[in-house]
């Protein structure tokens, strides 16, 4: 009898698991048009009086916005808190689209791209970072087969996390937990910034990905190699 009062409890987790996994198959899939393949993007990235609102009948999160920024260019774009400029980066990757005007990176339009390879020529740090129940290596190096260890090391330097992780008990081969809780919100940060590094890409996008850092520490991943805003 005690058996069966436990059964209802189990089944109420696998509806939910299912509800959730059920909810993700149902997603309509990204539209991916685009037919150029990007190799190696030189960088230049170019706003052409764009606006944006998440809806037909909502106002515009921007408008008319006019950027070029050019190969090896550091741009820090500053605003108050809900002015729109994660909405702005997000549109680099096309997780939206501009309601008006284009984005062109390397003289051609972000439409044009096939979706998969332009985003690999994108390193992006968003405010909230996502950590898996692996090792610090394996997270730092992640989607990477067989990465090489100077890298990830190098990577770690450049973003002012070595030296946390070099007292850790087992170093690179630490497990961080679910999605890192066995470290600081600044340690994971860290992490985010050093797979960004790792990942060399030609556009790197920080999303106020340092905001929970002390000033050195902030200081000190701005002035290291690779690192862009």
């Amino acid at each position: 009898m005690r058996q069966l009062t436990e059964i209802n409890g189990e089944i109420q987790k696998g509806l939910a698991a299912a509800s959730e996994l059920f909810g993700l198959l149902d997603m309509t899939p990204e539209q991916d048009s685009g037919k150029q393949i990007a190799s190696r993007l030189k960088g230049d990235v170019v706003i052409d009086h764009v606006s944006f609102r998440y809806a037909d009948d909502q106002p515009e999160v921007l408008h008319d916005i006019n950027l070029r920024v050019a190969p090896g260019e550091l741009v820090a774009i500053v605003g108050r808190s809900g002015s729109g400029k994660s909405t702005l980066v997000s549109l680099l990757p096309r997780f939206y689209r501009p309601s008006q005007g284009s984005i062109r990176i390397d003289g051609i339009n972000v439409d044009e791209y096939a979706l998969g390879p332009l985003r690999q020529q994108i390193a992006l740090v968003s405010q909230q970072v996502t950590l898996f129940n692996a090792s610090i290596a394996d997270n730092i190096a992640y989607g990477v087969a067989n990465p090489d260890p100077q890298a990830i090391q190098a990577a770690a330097e450049a973003a002012y996390a070595h030296e946390f992780i070099d007292k850790l008990p087992n170093g690179y081969a630490t497990t961080v937990g679910e999605n890192g809780v066995m470290l600081s919100g600044g340690q994971r940060q860290r992490l985010a910034i050093a797979r960004a590094i790792f990942k060399d890409a030609p556009l790197l996008v920080l999303d106020e990905a340092t905001s929970a850092l002390d000033t050195e520490s902030e200081r000190y991943i701005q002035k290291s190699p690779g690192a862009g805003l």
